[in-house]
């Protein structure tokens, strides 16, 4: 039994791929196994076609997983093969109703011919018995007649056949044409969907930005408002003080004997209450300044979240177009290697066809010299009773 750790899993060997193909050019199956440890060679090789397969892909999309773009060459590879598959099928049908056609119209010619041979043979046997009577056939001038009937209508018939095969030819055309103009249909769909996603993300992007340097302005603008609110409050409190002051002073100097403990309990009391205020107010701004900081942080996050957010969707757009251009590019190459299938059974087609005018000139013939025959054996028959009556006469005439 063999470790787990030597088992070549789909990762092991992608990994062992990438390390050597950057340490040399060339390596075989047999250095991915020393490098994993153990597994099968068929087992190796098929994963090793697969990293392959992937690596257009990976120069493209480097950030993208292995087991993603691994993913993707299946489903690509699994849509060729369906494809294949029913060309393949479709080609199988025309062919069984080939040889049908074939093997009936080979048995009626068996069957002519030995009809015909038949005929032969007994057209020798009495052309022996009567070749005294050669020179009464004056009736071929209307079976020449009767021949040139039947050419006309084999012509006819030939040329109907020739227009049902053109209508074949004018509509397998159109299906070929309607396919391809389905496919650019497609392809254009795709893109257009693609461009209007990218567009939307484009605009809801801009119209975000539009809306954070918006927001951004009136925060600045109402914090310089509460801001310059709060100095000229501090200023007119200032003021007032300088105001109270100056009074009290006056106060002090025509009442300082009388009110001096007084006043100054009072301007003590009054510089505590302005020193308590200018305290509030300064909590007040700072609190503020802290709000709207913590404001304009936030923002400046949902901003960077938002932004990280529309590059992620931009590179996943990218991908998504490099994705559908590489199956825009495998589906050209079907599309031609369909189009060359296309050819090559057109030309079996062709060559079908001939092999059956080819047939159909044969059976003309064939039924021309039935035809033939068939006069002549009448011709005969009105000879044997000719001869029949004269032997009567001659009979009598005895």
């Amino acid at each position: 039994m063999m470790d787990n750790h030597n088992i070549a899993t789909a990762n092991k060997v992608y990994e062992a791929c990438n390390v050597l193909s950057e340490e040399k050019n060339n390596w075989s199956r047999y250095d991915v196994r020393d490098y994993v440890g153990g597994g099968s060679i068929e087992i190796i090789d098929l994963l090793i076609n697969s990293w392959r397969k992937i690596q257009p892909l990976k120069e493209k999309a480097p950030t993208t997983s292995d087991e993603f773009l691994v993913n993707i060459v299946k489903g690509i590879e699994e849509k060729y093969n369906k494809l294949s598959k029913e060309m393949n099928d479709s080609v199988n049908s025309h062919k069984i109703i080939f040889e049908e056609t074939t093997a009936q119209y080979s048995t009626q010619l068996e069957s002519i011919k030995t009809e015909s041979q038949n005929k032969e043979n007994k057209l020798i046997s009495l052309t022996r018995n009567y070749q005294e009577i050669d020179s009464k056939f004056s009736q071929q001038s209307n079976e020449l007649a009767e021949k040139n009937q039947k050419i006309d209508e084999i012509s006819e018939e030939n040329k109907k056949l020739k227009s049902q095969l053109t209508k074949l030819m004018e509509e397998r055309t159109i299906a070929r044409n309607n396919y391809k103009h389905e496919i650019e249909q497609l392809q254009q769909q795709q893109l257009q969907q693609a461009q209007v996603i990218y567009d939307k993300h484009q605009v809801a992007l801009k119209s975000q930005k539009i809306k954070m340097s918006d927001l951004h302005c009136q925060t600045t603008q109402r914090l310089k408002k509460q801001v310059s609110y709060l100095v000229t409050e501090q200023v007119a409190l200032e003021k007032n003080h300088r105001i109270d002051k100056q009074k009290l002073c006056e106060q002090q100097e025509s009442l300082i004997q009388h009110l001096n403990s007084k006043h100054e309990k009072e301007i003590n009391n009054q510089k505590e209450e302005l020193d308590n205020q200018r305290e509030d107010s300064e909590k007040r701004m700072m609190v503020m300044l802290d709000q709207e900081r913590e404001e304009n942080q936030s923002m400046s996050e949902m901003y960077q979240a938002d932004n990280d957010k529309q590059q992620e969707e931009n590179l996943s757009l990218q991908q998504l177009l490099t994705a559908n251009n590489k199956k825009m590019d495998i589906l050209q190459k079907q599309m031609n290697k369909h189009k060359n299938l296309f050819l090559d059974e057109q030309k079996q087609k062709n060559e079908l066809m001939n092999e059956l005018t080819q047939i159909k000139t044969e059976l003309s013939s064939a039924e021309m010299g039935l035809q033939s025959l068939l006069s002549k054996e009448m011709i005969l028959g009105e000879l044997k009773e000719s001869m029949h009556q004269l032997r009567a006469d001659l009979a009598e005439a005895s």
